[in-house]
Formats: C-alpha cells, structure tokens, sequence
C-alpha cells in the first residue's frame, strides 16, 4: 500500500508540475506581454519567497490537525493549481502577478506535507533513490507542460494557459485516492515542541547557496529576445536535463551521504554565471542541473536527519530559509546587476564552506 501511495503523489506532482511549471515556463514573456518590467519578472522570485514562508505554515498547521489535517492542507495545496489557467483571464500584468503569488503560496502549503508522506512511505527504498525517481516523475510533467505551452503558444497565450486546467483537475482527484487509500499517517503523531536539533547550519547553508540560483521568471526576461516560443522550450530541456540528473544525485547520496551536499552552490552558482556570460543552452543545462540537486538532495538529507514526527516542521523551516535566500538573491540582482557576480560569488563561497563543515561534523 505505501508504495502504491508514493506512486500516486508522485503521478500528482507530474500533473501539477505540468500545470505550474507551463505557466511558468513564460512567465517573464507574458508578464512582459502585459507591461510589467524587468525588476518586476525578478520579482517573481517573492513568489518563491512566499512559497517557502507558507511551507514554514503547512507543517505545523498539519501536525495541529493530525492525518485528516495533513491530507487536508496537500488537497487545498494542489487546488491553488487552478491559478495557472486563470492567468488566461487577467486584465492586467498586476493581476497576473497576484495569481503567480496564489500558486507559489499554494505550493508552499502542500509542499512540507507532501514530503513527510514521501519519506514515510518510501521507508526501505533508499531516501535518496526515492526523492530521486520522485523528482524524475515530478520532472516529466515539468517537461511536457511547457511543451504544451510552447505548442499553443501561436494560438495565443490565452488558449496555452487555459489548456493546464485539465492536468490540474487530474491531480486533485488523484490526491483524493490517495487519501482514501492510505487515511493514517505516522507523520501525523504529536511532534515534539521543537524540530530536529542542530539543522540550523544547514538551513543557513540552503539559504545562502539559493541565494545564487536565478529563478526563471529572471532568466526567461533575459531570454526574452529569442522568443516566448524558445524560451518555453529551453525551459523544457532545463527540465528534461533536472530529470535526467535526479536519479545519479540521489544514488550518490545513499552511497556517499550527506557528503555530496556541497556540490549545491557550486551547481547554483555555476548555473547563474552562464546565464549572465554565456550560451542559453549552456545555461540550461546548468540550470537543469542545479534544480535537480536543490530538489533531491536537502529533502533526502532531512528525511535522514529526522524522525517522522518531526519531518513536518522541519521540511517548512528548510523551505523557509531556502525561499528567504532565493528571493533576496534574485532581488539584488535585478536591482544591483553590475554589483551581482560578486555577491553571488560570496553567497555560493559560504555555503560551500558551512555545508562542509556540517557534513564533517554529522
């Protein structure tokens, strides 16, 4: 039973990451569409700080709440999906915005409480191999959702985004099965007052290696100039690519452990720095890559590093530090953009430091 549970999750992330991830992929273009300016596409990056900040609320409030709590706050996370379409009725690129905003907060409620289910029932698989083949079916929807986008895109953007409501619709019902099929958690036990001890060296450490890692409303801004059509499909292969390295990052984990952690900033930094000096493909395949690891590598890690009751909470702190990094990276550099290679140089250059430092000491 829980394996049948992780494949239905993560058929539920593939539908919606078909969902967001196709809205997203021409975020910048279609912001720009509508007269927003650049620092406004950086500005999606609050999004993501957004995300993480309400991740810091779905765990706790779904502990509060116990199984009926948890499978509650996952289903109403995945109904903010239903933003993306509605991107196809905004009047304006504020109204736009705001509905980017509702998705990102959405995600960030479902996000903690998805990834405590995913450590339970994958139990015996191997934690990083199961965040890995998560990330790999989760990543296929991020493939073929922008492929869509990209393929109706000359019809209009209204008809390309509309089109993602069926993968949202899909994945609702989904979550629903699975929740009937698997009704109590072990996750959803009283945790104690506080999360896991001693993880606050790594959240710095997320933080500070987010920090350097352009989110693509940015990036795609700055693709602009080939085309919405192009830039939906560089954001294609960037996820092609995050699929194709999930399952090598999470094998590497399990056998090597948290010692692969410090390969994050330097992915991150390296992905960021293309963008600004070289190829767009170059770009993407690094950019590709550094997804991979963000997505596989701190979530395995703190299945590793906590017990079940206290996975809620900390997956929501994680989140929180790493949207918090992202967000502020990503402002300051649309802001300050002769300035940003240095500070991203020095943000990646700590984390780097204090990941090997943690690893060392665990």
């Amino acid at each position: 039973m829980k394996l049948y549970v992780f494949l239905l999750l993560s058929l539920v992330s593939l539908l919606a990451d078909m969902t967001y991830e196709g809205g997203r992929s021409v975020s910048g273009p279609y912001l720009e569409a509508l007269g927003a300016a650049l620092l406004t596409a950086g500005g999606l990056s609050l999004g993501e700080m957004i995300s993480y900040a309400f991740r810091s609320l779905g765990g706790f409030i779904a502990q509060r709440g116990g199984s009926r709590g948890y499978w509650s706050i996952l289903l109403l996370g995945y109904a903010t999906n239903l933003a993306i379409p509605a991107l196809a009725f905004a009047p304006s690129w504020e109204a736009a915005f705001g509905l980017y905003l509702v998705e990102r907060a959405g995600k960030g409620l479902r996000t903690p409480v998805r990834d405590a289910i995913l450590a339970e029932v994958s139990a015996g698989m191997g934690r990083g191999k199961a965040f890995a083949l998560h990330e790999l079916l989760d990543q296929m929807g991020a493939i073929l959702g922008p492929l869509a986008v990209a393929l109706l895109l000359p019809r209009g953007y209204g008809v390309a985004l509309l089109s993602l409501s069926l993968p949202a619709l899909l994945s609702l019902l989904l979550v629903l099965l699975a929740w009937r099929s698997y009704p109590r958690l072990e996750s959803a036990r009283p945790a104690p007052s506080s999360p896991a001890k001693g993880l606050l060296p790594l959240y710095l450490s997320m933080a500070l290696a987010m920090f350097s890692f352009a989110h693509w409303g940015q990036a795609s801004y700055l693709l602009n100039e080939l085309g919405a059509e192009r830039v939906a499909m560089l954001y294609a292969i960037a996820m092609t690519v995050d699929a194709l390295s999930s399952l090598p990052l999470g094998i590497a984990l399990d056998r090597l452990g948290l010692r692969v952690l410090p390969l994050l900033p330097v992915l991150t930094l390296l992905s960021t720095l293309t963008l600004l000096y070289a190829s767009p493909l170059a770009f993407v395949l690094l950019w590709g890559t550094a997804m991979a690891a963000i997505e596989v590598l701190p979530r395995a890690a703190l299945a590793v590093l906590t017990r079940p009751e206290e996975r809620g909470s900390a997956y929501s702190l994680l989140y929180f530090y790493m949207g918090l990094g992202w967000a502020s990276g990503n402002i300051a550099s649309a802001a300050f953009p002769q300035m940003a290679p240095y500070f991203l140089l020095l943000s990646a250059l700590l984390s780097f430091g204090g990941l090997l430092l943690y690893t060392k000491r665990i």
